[in-house]
């Protein structure tokens, strides 16, 4: 019984609706609504092509998506830092060249999301799928401690080239220096 009022209620509405929706005034509206609605979406994509607005999203968007983790330009600075002291007859700058080369690794570890108190602690969570050449990174690394923590350390310029070269081998396999 009182599902049957409310079937005739719901029924009775719907007819007043539709009596409504479909008079010639409200059929008028309705047309005019759409035809205004479709002259200003044609105003707005006009608007948007001509400010450059979508372009420039679009440059942004493109930019974000093909970005290095570090800029390039930077890491080129570093690395010619780098490339000028392992040039030198200095043992010292050979040993300092390797320290840079360490802290700019450690930078694209720190920049790919590895989080640590040091750089071990941030290398030990990288697994090898992960990282190329992880394990010449370590060996590096090794080499870096020593030069660090041993001011007696001696280091044969093979040895720093070496080690160079390995730094120099992580960064392309990043692109970083392409």
């Amino acid at each position: 019984m009182i599902f049957e009022d409310i079937k005739l209620v719901i029924y009775e509405f719907a007819e007043v609706l539709d009596s409504i929706l479909y008079t010639f005034p409200v059929s008028l509206f309705q047309f005019i609504g759409a035809l205004l609605t479709i002259i200003l979406f044609a105003i707005w994509i006009y608007m948007l092509k001509n400010t450059g607005i979508v372009k420039m999203r679009f440059e942004q968007f493109k930019e974000a998506a093909t970005a290095s983790p570090i800029p390039k330009k930077k890491l080129f600075g570093q690395w010619n830092n780098v490339i000028a002291k392992i040039n030198s007859s200095d043992e010292s700058q050979w040993k300092l060249a390797i320290i840079e080369a360490d802290s700019i690794l450690d930078e694209v570890i720190r920049s790919l999301g590895y989080r640590g108190d040091t750089m071990g602690d941030r290398m030990a969570k990288i697994k090898p799928a992960q990282f190329p050449n992880l394990e010449d990174a370590w060996r590096v690394h090794k080499v870096r401690n020593f030069i660090a923590h041993d001011p007696s350390y001696k280091m044969s310029k093979e040895t720093a080239l070496r080690a160079i070269k390995i730094y120099e081998l992580i960064f392309n396999e990043f692109n970083m220096l392409k």
